[in-house]
């Protein structure tokens, strides 16, 4: 079978429409281990990486990197991004989930926003609310764009948490509404992709860690802002008419919708809340209901719901990363740790006499004797040893002389 001759680093495993991605290490002897972890596997140029969604096959060189190939039946594949770092929000995706279920979350379904219909690469990777839990963002992208403009926008009435790769721009946001901003890395490890995250300060100054030694945690604010809330409106009486059902369609006797006034009394009353419900509910009504009550206070609707957006926005849970202590993220060892050396005889050793360790000790202390910063003393053998051959010199000097 021929092949092309494409450098092609990463695949996708069992099948073109596969979320479980490989990649192939250059070098030989871990492209030899690689294909020998799993014979019967196959490699795919998989159409979430932006790929044809040909087979692959694996090709290992003497003197040349080693690479996937395109079988000679896919070579009109467009695919732009083919290197190592191609199916980073497949592995991702897969390491986020493990992670979440670690600490006691639910895995959530991955969605992946990108071009991978023109060839190209992942834009974002999307992992929805679940309850009360936020939204999880991680973006590939390189420039604050209409669509991460688009997603801020929805972020200022539920919970969301963004961790940015590169993208300087949604960082400097993101520091600047929240105090700090979410980031994310990938790095290698033995035949996987690892994720780290970490913080942004406003400074600059980024921490790191691998993933799975924080957890996510939302950071809830007590109260919001002060305020001005603008008086409430005041209507006329109206007509008393039960055919009107307590309106008149008389500009002089038209009353405000009543979520105009629920929403003023919630926020009055720091009713969150109700605050909330009110809001999406006059946003609704703005949009498509003909009510006199809405059109003709339309004004008065959007300046409360400016002001509850922003009360909202301050209260809105802010996410945040914990690192996890060195005992919590320290997994257990199989290496049974010694115990301390007892006086007393074990259950195992009783009635057997302990070796005698007089050979090993007195090693130890001569070795302890030659690092101390105390003077050993003479002793008195080397002192008569060092007279009698001073004699003996002095005798052969005077001898030499004579």
């Amino acid at each position: 079978m021929t092949y092309d001759h494409r450098l092609v680093q990463t695949a996708t495993l069992g099948s073109r429409r596969s979320y479980d991605p490989v990649f192939l290490p250059m070098e030989r002897h871990l492209a030899l281990e690689f294909k020998e972890r799993d014979p019967e596997a196959t490699f795919w140029c998989g159409e979430l990486l932006g790929g044809c969604g040909g087979q692959l096959g694996v090709k290992v060189y003497q003197e040349k990197v080693a690479h996937f190939a395109h079988h000679s039946s896919t070579n009109q594949c467009t695919r732009q991004f083919g290197g190592i770092d191609s199916a980073d929000h497949l592995f991702a995706g897969k390491q986020v989930n493990r992670w979440l279920s670690a600490n006691g979350l639910p895995q959530r379904e991955a969605r992946f926003e990108g071009d991978f219909d023109t060839g190209g690469t992942c834009h974002r990777l999307t992992l929805p609310a679940t309850g009360e839990d936020p939204t999880i963002f991680f973006e590939f992208t390189k420039h604050l764009g209409p669509d991460v403009q688009r997603l801020l926008t929805q972020g200022l009435d539920r919970p969301q948490a963004w961790f940015v790769r590169d993208n300087s721009e949604l960082v400097q946001r993101l520091t600047r509404t929240d105090g700090h901003a979410l980031r994310f890395r990938m790095r290698t490890e033995g035949f996987e992709r690892r994720v780290d995250v970490g913080t942004t300060s406003p400074d600059g100054q980024t921490w790191w860690r691998p993933i799975e030694e924080c957890s996510l945690e939302m950071e809830h604010r007590s109260s919001p802002p002060p305020m001005a809330l603008p008086k409430p409106v005041v209507a006329p009486t109206p007509v008393p008419d039960s055919r009107n059902r307590g309106r008149s369609r008389e500009p002089g006797q038209i009353l405000p919708h009543p979520r105009i006034e629920r929403l003023h009394t919630a926020l009055k009353q720091g009713d969150w809340k109700e605050a909330r419900r009110s809001s999406d509910r006059l946003q609704w009504f703005l949009k498509g209901a003909k009510d006199i009550g809405i059109t003709h206070y339309r004004r008065e609707a959007e300046e409360l719901l400016e002001i509850s957006r922003k009360a909202l926005r301050h209260l809105m849970p802010k996410a945040t990363l914990v690192a996890h202590s060195q005992e919590r993220v320290a997994a257990p060892s199989t290496t049974p740790v010694p115990a301390p050396r007892q006086s007393q005889q074990t259950p195992k050793t009783a009635g057997i006499p302990a070796r005698p360790q007089r050979a090993k000790n007195k090693k130890q202390n001569r070795r302890k004797d030659s690092t101390s910063a105390v003077p050993a003393q003479r002793s008195e053998l080397a002192t008569k040893v060092d007279e009698n051959a001073l004699l003996k010199l002095q005798e052969r000097f005077n001898s030499q002389r004579q």
